[in-house]
Parts: structure tokens; C-alpha cells; sequence
């Protein structure tokens, strides 16, 4: 009876193995595609923040956590560690909904991420600009997610300036972006985000 019971243990924990592994290479091998940000009927870019946060429809959202492996945010994150968890958590969210910006997802975990005073900018800058404020763009490609490089343009003890490419050029569009960041009693956080010159 223990040698059924055993046997049968092992054939569940390799078929949960493979479907582990199914989804990870299901995820890691997306087709690229764009999304664009939708507009309303007089040509102005919709987003999430503005309004009431639906543009009057019903939305469900889900959590939508950093991938296996992403930096998270924290004190012990260094400012790449954190740009690039950054865009990890955001371009997930994006993907799976484009109206992430007004998620109860993103809203609970925006503060891990970034500095009060760009929270608090955030649905201005979607007002006055008409661009998605992290991406600086209205459009995006879910290749995106893997493919970026980031790097320290320049850093002091409480600011950074971070170097972000996102895409490559070979392969679609690629966005260009300088992060500011400022060291905060709850460590790295972005502060703006610009379009890089």
C-alpha cells in the first residue's frame, strides 16, 4: 500500500513539474505585439486616473505581483535593482490590462515603487502630456518586458539618474528613458521619468 501511495506521489510532483515548465516557456516565448492607448470619440488619449478611474465601465482587475526572480523594492535595492523591478511589475500590469495605471493593483503597490510627489504628478502629466507617465509614450510592445537596459547615467549618495532602453532596435519600437530617483527613508524610489535626448 506505501509503494502505490509513493509511486503516485512521484507521477503528481513530475506532471506538476511539467506544467511549471509549460508556463514559464509559454510566458518566456510571447510573440511581440503593440498596444496602443485607447482614445476617447474627440481624439484625447484615455487614461485610468482620469475621472472616476473607469471611464464609466465596469472593471475587475487582479494582482498582478513582480515575475519569479524580479528585484523588488526596498532598502536593499540599488537603483537599477529598483528601476528595473519597476518596469517589470509595470509592463506585467500593462500587459495584462492597459488601464493598469487605475487598478486596485497598481494602486497598492505604486508607493514600493515610486516618490509621493510623482504619485501625486501622475494623472497630470497623463493630462498635460497625453503620454502614459512611466513610459512617456502612448504606445508600448509586450516585448518590452524582455528586453531592457538599464544602467547609471549618474548617482549620489541620495540621487540617481538611470538610463532605460526599452526594446530593441532591431526588433520594433524602442523607448529611450532617463528615471530620476531620490533616496527616501524607505530607500530607492522614482521621482520623474523623462524622455531621453
Amino acid at each position: 500500500m506505501n509503494r502505490t501511495l509513493f509511486i503516485s506521489l512521484i507521477i503528481a510532483v513530475i506532471a506538476l513539474a511539467g506544467i511549471i515548465v509549460y508556463f514559464l516557456l509559454s510566458q518566456t516565448f510571447k510573440p511581440a505585439t503593440t498596444t496602443t492607448i485607447p482614445q476617447n470619440q474627440f481624439g484625447q488619449t484615455t487614461f485610468p486616473n482620469s475621472g472616476n478611474g473607469n471611464n464609466g465601465q465596469n472593471q475587475v482587475s487582479t494582482s498582478t505581483p513582480p515575475p519569479p526572480n524580479s528585484p523588488t523594492p526596498g532598502m536593499s535595492a540599488d537603483p537599477i535593482q529598483l528601476t528595473k523591478g519597476f518596469y517589470t511589475w509595470y509592463l506585467s500590469g500593462l500587459i495584462k490590462d492597459y488601464m493598469f495605471a487605475g487598478t486596485p493593483a497598481f494602486n497598492s503597490e505604486k508607493n514600493n515603487w515610486l516618490t509621493q510627489d510623482f504619485i501625486n504628478a501622475w494623472s497630470e502629466i497623463e493630462t498635460e502630456t497625453q503620454v502614459d507617465p512611466a513610459l512617456q509614450t502612448q504606445d508600448f510592445e509586450n516585448s518590452w518586458l524582455d528586453a531592457m537596459n538599464i544602467s547609471i547615467d549618474a548617482q549620489t549618495a541620495t540621487s540617481s539618474v538611470v538610463a532605460i532602453t526599452l526594446g530593441n532596435s532591431g526588433s520594433g519600437n524602442v523607448d529611450n528613458l532617463l528615471a530620476h530617483l531620490l533616496f527616501t527613508s524607505a530607500g530607492w524610489r522614482i521621482d520623474s521619468i523623462e524622455p531621453a535626448q
